[in-house]
């Protein structure tokens, strides 16, 4: 990850910035329209209830209830942020001991410093919109995303990496309204494309001269990089819970801009393989799970529409 961003630096060329664009809107025709369309007539979710042993299974399997203690929340926060930062690291291989040992420092510097400009911008922009009971939860189900992401970049050879690294949730009152929830969803994206690009652009500053100084601060700047496009592509897809679905039902060209950028910012630091692959040929297995996904998120669209 040291040279990660070797050639996805802001000197790219408009050739380059065009092409990503392109696959931005390719992506969003076979991807996430899709996608959104076949999430979009799902029945709603049924609560599940136990009964294997029969309708009058005791709720509690205890002569006694055990005593459990509560967990920090401060304590939850940075385990999550380890996990997801070890997690990470699943991207790619590493070859010697030192070198991951840094690499590990450098990513979860950069998850802890996502995590924190992810809740901290919105919740200082909700105390200003009147909300002040904001609080901030880990989300173990995120750790699924981060795992997903790493193991994606790793099976598909992915270099630089897409990664996911936002483990950290906001917690808003009952009395929010949608609104509300929307605009902090859009100050949360926004917050991480602007760091984002604020540790890009301050990564083609850093010279590498082989001191572990260098290298640890190039390799945290380019980690922050990829964390931040990679959670802000996936909190905007708009199926499920992300923040993407409540911008779009808020505003749909908001939406569709943020995620254009996002998006195009993703497969710009994505150059190298994409370079790589229109060399060897070795975007075919990628084109045609791409292709497949599309077709079963049409077909399921299609049957729930016309034939159910």
């Amino acid at each position: 990850m040291t040279t990660a961003l070797s050639a996805g630096t802001p000197m790219v060329s408009m050739a380059d910035w065009m092409r990503s664009l392109a696959l931005a809107l390719l992506s969003l025709a076979l991807v996430v329209v899709p996608a959104r369309l076949a999430a979009a007539g799902r029945a709603p979710r049924v609560a599940r209830t136990w009964r294997l042993t029969g309708r009058n299974r005791a709720a509690v399997e205890y002569d006694d209830t055990p005593e459990t203690r509560p967990v920090s929340p401060s304590l939850m926060v940075v385990g999550m942020i380890g996990c997801a930062a070890g997690l990470v690291l699943l991207s790619g291989r590493v070859d010697s001991q030192p070198a991951y040992l840094r690499l590990l420092i450098a990513v979860i510097v950069a998850v802890a410093l996502v995590n924190a400009v992810a809740a901290g911008v919105p919740a200082v922009v909700a105390r200003r919109l009147g909300l002040s009971a904001v609080g901030v939860v880990a989300a173990p189900r995120a750790l699924v995303l981060v795992a997903g992401a790493a193991l994606l970049s790793r099976f598909a050879g992915l270099d630089p990496a897409f990664l996911f690294g936002v483990v950290i949730g906001l917690v808003l009152p009952h009395g929010a309204s949608t609104v509300d929830r929307a605009r902090l969803a859009t100050v949360r994206v926004v917050s991480l494309l602007a760091l984002a690009g604020a540790a890009w652009g301050a990564s083609a500053l850093v010279t590498v001269d082989g001191t572990f100084g260098t290298v640890l601060a190039a390799e945290i700047l380019n980690a922050t990089t990829l964390v931040s496009v990679g959670s802000s592509v996936v909190l905007l897809f708009p199926v499920g819970r992300p923040a993407g679905r409540s911008i779009l039902q808020w505003s749909p060209l908001l939406w569709l801009g943020l995620t254009l950028l996002a998006t195009t910012m993703l497969f710009v630091l994505l150059t190298p393989t994409i370079t790589a692959w229109r060399t060897d040929g070795g975007a075919g297995p990628v084109v045609f799970a791409v292709v497949a996904f599309s077709a079963v998120c049409t077909s399921i669209w299609a049957w729930r529409r016309y034939v159910e």
